[in-house]
C-alpha cells in the first residue's frame, strides 16, 4: 500500500454500559482496512473490490 492517508474526522466520549466515559476517536482512511488485511494475509481478493465511500475513504473508530 503506498500513499495511505488518514484524518481524524471526530473524538469526543462514549458511555460504556452508562458508567464508564471512554474515549473515542473516529478516522477516516482512503483504503479498506478489511480488504488489506485479508491481502496481506495472501488470500485471494481478484473477485473482491475495496469497500470506500464516494469519497474514496473508510472510517474506522
Amino acid at each position: 500500500m503506498n500513499d495511505t492517508l488518514e484524518r481524524e474526522v471526530l473524538k469526543g466520549y462514549w458511555f460504556y454500559d452508562a458508567v464508564l466515559r471512554k474515549g473515542v476517536i473516529i478516522k477516516s482512511i482512503n483504503y479498506d482496512y478489511w480488504y488489506e488485511l485479508e491481502k496481506s494475509d495472501g488470500l485471494d481478493m481478484t473477485d473482491q473490490e475495496p469497500e470506500l465511500n464516494e469519497a474514496g475513504e473508510m472510517y474506522i473508530i
